[in-house]
């Protein structure tokens, strides 16, 4: 019995040690876009291979025409959107900023399958958990990291195409591993004397 304790004590050290790596990992991955001054609150996935951030900056420096200011700019994507979607996406999270009284909106923009009957770009409008959601997720997040991500993406859901959180292939395969922008931590740091 005081075996199987201490097995399920290490197995949650373990998992908690992962977790942990992981997210210094996309701390890593955060702070080297912001020095490049990447947007990281625009997210795009379109299931094929992504390019990469030199790539990406120089199809943007020679392909992209300059864009208005009241359009967003997708850095994290290979795909093309066209400009009066972008506008109109700017114009969305103006709205829902103060419709629903949050500091920020993240959009996650996932590509679909014309081919198969689907729209060419779903596009949903996510919040950051609150500390209860949060909490929520982590704990899930330890048992069953697929069924966590979906709990948290219907919490946090705010507009847009609601199946990029129903639809099981477009959250599996588009919104989920985009999740991890919604709850990435802020810079911060500690000094000790």
């Amino acid at each position: 019995m005081i075996e199987a304790i201490g097995a399920i004590v290490a197995i949650k050290a373990i998992v908690s040690i992962a977790f942990l790596s992981l997210m210094e990992i996309y701390h890593f991955n955060y702070k080297y876009n912001m020095e490049q001054n990447l947007n990281p609150t625009m997210i795009g996935v379109n299931g094929s291979n992504m390019q990469t951030t030199s790539q990406r900056n120089a199809q943007m420096d020679t392909a992209q025409p300059a864009t208005p200011p009241e359009a967003v700019v997708l850095h994290n994507t290979d795909f093309e959107l066209p400009l009066d979607i972008r506008q109109q996406i700017a114009q969305k999270i103006a709205e829902l900023k103060v419709a629903k009284k949050v500091k920020r909106v993240f959009v996650i923009i996932v590509q679909g399958d014309v081919d198969a009957g689907e729209l060419p770009y779903y596009i949903g409008y996510f919040r950051r958990p609150n500390l209860m959601e949060f909490s929520q997720y982590m704990n899930f997040a330890q048992k069953d990291i697929s069924q966590a991500s979906f709990m948290l993406a219907q919490q946090v859901f705010l507009d847009g195409n609601k199946e990029l959180v129903d639809d099981q292939d477009l959250f599996l395969y588009g919104t989920m591993s985009q999740l991890n922008h919604i709850i990435d931590s802020r810079n911060s740091d500690i000094v000790k004397k």
